[in-house]
């Protein structure tokens, strides 16, 4: 009889446990990511479920070059996806083709609030006034300088420029002038002003300078390009008049140019590999302009055919909460999206560079990456492209703008 009332319990407890199991709700997540990034999500994960057993996040990641190829799998269905990690660049073409469920609901219903982040950020994160995703972090790109040349040539560096006010597009042009030298007297110059990427050819920089002047970049429903806008013009003119101060690679890396253009997460690297002392600040402004700079955006989304989707919301608030935003700054993440943690968070000695409370006020002047949906890839690789000849000196700004402007207007309208 004994014997029997064991058996009896113990099938009891495994159809107790096989019930819990069934009861699991599985979400997964979609993301591309490094060995030491994979790392930080299994830590992240791992905290996630101790919190709520009842949610099992399965990750699924490869290589950022193949998560392209991968993208269309998950939102076909193909692999059961419920949360898709993606850029901002990328967003736009993957809400317009509706594979992206809308979260705007769940903000209206309170289940969703999004007061602790960068309204700025959150643009970058909705399509046509609707959010589809929440951010991980976000990266402005802005400008880093050499603080020992500029010292050792006694010159204003820009963060000191821009506190008085008069960091702008003649005060780099000036100061690109000065520091690019000629020390050994040979007749070459061995130290420059700017870097290879302060170019029409770049596209944080080129979006960012004909925002800065006015410039508008697309119509309303992106089926325009208007880089032959004069205002537009003018910027890529003034970009591609500073050809003579630029550098040649890597001259970042050997202290032989005063600027350089990145995001916040270089800091940590560079902190550890260069030998000198840099410090940030924004891009400058033009004359009778505002400052501007673009940014991207790592967005988490839930896909429409979710099948667990309020799961999937509970992981995206946890991962966007104020406890693990705080932990992936010391994960090189540098700059969370989250108000709270940005502010409290730039001013750690752990980072790089010097006057890293100017992200906070960079954060103000963001603009997402703006892009046309389904086009972006076409039309990025068809401007750099052809702005290729305006960098090196052979091509002038208006004669290039006369080209590409028609040759993207064509891929906008589907003439590939």
């Amino acid at each position: 009889m004994k014997s029997r009332l064991i058996l009896l319990a113990t099938i009891v407890a495994v159809a107790m446990a096989a019930e819990v199991a069934l009861a699991e709700t599985i979400v997964n997540f979609a993301t591309w990511a490094s060995a030491d990034a994979v790392a930080i999500w299994r830590r992240d994960i791992a905290s996630f479920e101790e919190l709520h057993p009842d949610i099992k996040i399965n990750l699924i990641t490869c290589s950022w070059n193949e998560y392209p190829d991968r993208v269309p799998l998950y939102l076909s269905g193909a692999i059961e996806v419920d949360i898709l990690r993606n850029g901002g660049q990328h967003l736009p073409t993957f809400a317009y083709l509706g594979g992206l469920l809308p979260l705007t609901p769940y903000v209206k219903s309170g289940q969703l609030d999004l007061s602790p982040f960068f309204p700025q950020v959150l643009e970058g994160t909705s399509y046509n006034g609707i959010l589809y995703g929440l951010p991980d972090h976000f990266s402005p790109w802005v400008l880093y300088y050499n603080n020992e040349m500029f010292s050792e040539l006694g010159l204003p560096t820009p963060y000191e420029l821009h506190k008085r006010g008069e960091w702008t597009w003649d005060a780099l042009e000036r100061i690109a002038r000065q520091c690019t030298i000629d020390v050994t007297g040979d007749g070459i110059y061995d130290q420059w002003g700017l870097p290879p990427r302060f170019a029409p050819t770049d596209p944080y920089v080129r979006q960012s300078v004909m925002i800065m002047n006015g410039g508008p970049l697309y119509n309303s429903d992106y089926t325009r390009y208007h880089l032959d806008d004069p205002r537009s013009i003018a910027a890529l003119e003034w970009l591609a008049s500073l050809r003579e101060y630029r550098a040649p690679s890597d001259s970042w890396g050997r202290g032989t140019v005063a600027m350089t253009v990145g995001y916040p997460t270089h800091q940590l690297s560079w902190k550890r590999t260069l030998g000198f002392e840099f410090g940030v600040a924004p891009l400058p402004r033009s004359a009778n302009g505002s400052y501007a700079t673009i940014m991207t955006i790592n967005i988490m989304s839930i896909l429409q055919n979710s099948k667990n989707p309020d799961a999937a919301l509970k992981f995206m608030q946890y991962i966007c909460g104020q406890e693990i935003q705080r932990q992936r700054i010391d994960d090189n993440y540098i700059l969370s999206a989250r108000i709270d943690v940005a502010t409290e968070t730039l001013r750690r000695p752990s980072l790089g560079a010097l006057n890293n409370e100017i992200l906070a006020e960079i954060t103000g002047t963001v603009r997402p990456w703006i892009v046309p949906p389904l086009y972006y890839e076409e039309v990025l690789a068809v401007v750099n492209g052809e702005f290729s000849r305006v960098a090196a000196g052979e091509e002038p700004v208006a004669s290039a703008v006369a080209r590409i402007t028609p040759m993207v207007n064509a891929i906008l309208a589907g003439g590939k």
